[in-house]
C-alpha cells in the first residue's frame, strides 16, 4: 500500500513538472519532452511526456508504455514489457476499425447477444482457426470505443478509441487489468489528459 502511494506521489511529481515544461513540438525539458500531434482537419494538440514513459516521437503520433498504479509487478526493473502501450495519433481520413464493425465493413462477422453492456462481434479467421472478439461501447460523450481479443494465445487487449476533434487514441493493455473495458478505458483517457496541454 505504501509501494503504491509512493510511486502515486511521484507519478504527480512528474505530471506537475510536465505541466510547467515549456512549448515547442518534439523539444525536451527536465523530466519531460514534448509532441505535438496534429489533429484531422487542422490545428494540433501539444503534449508533456514524462520521459520516464518511454516516449517516442514521430510527425503525427507518439507512443508511451507505463503500468497503471497498482499493477503487480510494478518493480520490472527493466526486465519485462509494461502492461501499457499507449499510440496518440491523428485520426485516419477513412474509416476507424469502429465503425467497421458497427457497419458491417469486415466481412467475416458475426453479432453475438449483449454483453456487459457491450456489443460483442466475433470475426473467425480462416487461415488460423482463431477468433477473434471485438467488445463495442461509447464513452460518456458519445464516442466510440472498440476493444478487441486477438484469442486466448494474447496476453493483452487492444484499443481504439477515436475522437470527433481529430486524434485517436490506440492501445495494448495487458489482460490481467480484467474485462471492465470503461473503467479502463477512463484510466487510458486520464493519463493521455493529463499530458495534454490546455
Amino acid at each position: 500500500m505504501i509501494k503504491n502511494l509512493n510511486q502515486i506521489i511521484i507519478w504527480l511529481v512528474v505530471f506537475l513538472g510536465c505541466l510547467m515544461a515549456s512549448e515547442g513540438a518534439n523539444s525536451e525539458s527536465g523530466e519531460c519532452v514534448t509532441a505535438s500531434v496534429p489533429l484531422l482537419g487542422g490545428g494540433s494538440l501539444q503534449f508533456s511526456i514524462p520521459k520516464q514513459m518511454i516516449p517516442k516521437i514521430v510527425d503525427n503520433f507518439f507512443t508511451v508504455t507505463t503500468d497503471f498504479p497498482g499493477f503487480g509487478e510494478q518493480e520490472n526493473l527493466g526486465t519485462r514489457a509494461r502492461s501499457v502501450f499507449l499510440i496518440v495519433q491523428t485520426r485516419p481520413k477513412s474509416s476507424t476499425l469502429a465503425l467497421d464493425v458497427v457497419n458491417g465493413s469486415k466481412a467475416n462477422l458475426r453479432e453475438l447477444p449483449m454483453q456487459g453492456g457491450y456489443r460483442v462481434f466475433i470475426e473467425p479467421m480462416r487461415s488460423t482457426g482463431v477468433v477473434k472478439t471485438y467488445f463495442l461501447f461509447k464513452d460518456v460523450h458519445g464516442n466510440l470505443v472498440v476493444v478487441t481479443d486477438p484469442g486466448s494465445w494474447s496476453r493483452s487487449y487492444s484499443w481504439e478509441h477515436s475522437y470527433p476533434e481529430g486524434y485517436e487514441i490506440r492501445a495494448e493493455i495487458d489482460k490481467r487489468y480484467g474485462d471492465d473495458f470503461r473503467s479502463i478505458d477512463e484510466r487510458i483517457e486520464n493519463l493521455v489528459n493529463s499530458m495534454m496541454q490546455r
